[in-house]
């Protein structure tokens, strides 16, 4: 009876030397699990955690959009050299970013810069809105004068009315609604033009007055799209 009572307890005390030996043997295998995901993560490896931190706050800096609204303020101000650099120098953190932490919509935000550089770079082709609308406003003075000179009313009316649009500052953010009023204006006086009684002569040199002022309409409308 007591040889029996030796060898239960041996074994229960084989059988928990084993259970501790397993127990120990996992739990080296979990700290190394985790040793080497944080290493490989970069928080062991101190560069690793450097570029981890600037990353990081990258990130966060880009996150609250100021970043975007300074390149969009310099497109308005219309300065796309200095927005282009901008925006140049924004991808190139951003692919830092992205080669520290890849992100799978990466090509797609890629895609997207790309588009926005050629659109800013086009804009460096165009001339100054103001000057543009400066050239504008001495044609159709001379359109004015022109019309009122020969005393066609509606025209003259028309033409006051157009006068009224360009007057004073642009604001640049509703230029695409100006461009097609003036538009919507230059096409009801070719319409009232053509049903008029007018000769021939003075419907054809009326409507090539109006076609030499859509030039500046016209690149207004591409400076906007």
């Amino acid at each position: 009876m007591w040889s029996k009572g030796v060898r239960m307890i041996s074994n229960f005390s084989r059988k928990l030397t084993q259970f501790y030996q397993i127990a120990i043997i996992l739990i080296l295998f979990c700290a190394l699990g985790m040793l080497f995901y944080f290493w490989k993560m970069g928080l062991i490896d101190g560069s690793r955690g450097k570029e981890l931190y600037q990353a990081s706050y990258v990130i966060d800096t880009y996150d609250n959009k100021e970043v975007f609204t300074e390149v969009k303020n310099l497109v308005w101000a219309e300065n796309p050299k200095l927005a282009l650099e901008r925006l140049n120098l924004i991808e190139k953190e951003l692919n830092s970013v992205n080669a520290q932490i890849p992100i799978k919509s990466y090509n797609e935000f890629k895609e997207d810069i790309q588009k926005l550089k050629t659109s800013i770079a086009n804009l460096i082709s165009f001339s100054k809105v103001d000057k543009v609308i400066d050239v504008f406003r001495e044609k159709m003075d001379k359109f004015y004068v022109y019309v009122q000179q020969n005393q066609w009313r509606t025209l003259t009316r028309m033409s006051d009315r157009v006068f009224s649009q360009i007057s004073g500052h642009i604001n640049k953010s509703q230029l695409n609604d100006l461009t097609q009023a003036i538009e919507r204006d230059f096409q009801t006086m070719l319409k009232v033009t053509n049903n008029s009684i007018l000769a021939r002569k003075d419907k054809s040199e009326i409507s090539s007055r109006i076609s030499h002022l859509m030039i500046e309409v016209d690149m207004l409308k591409k400076y906007t799209d």
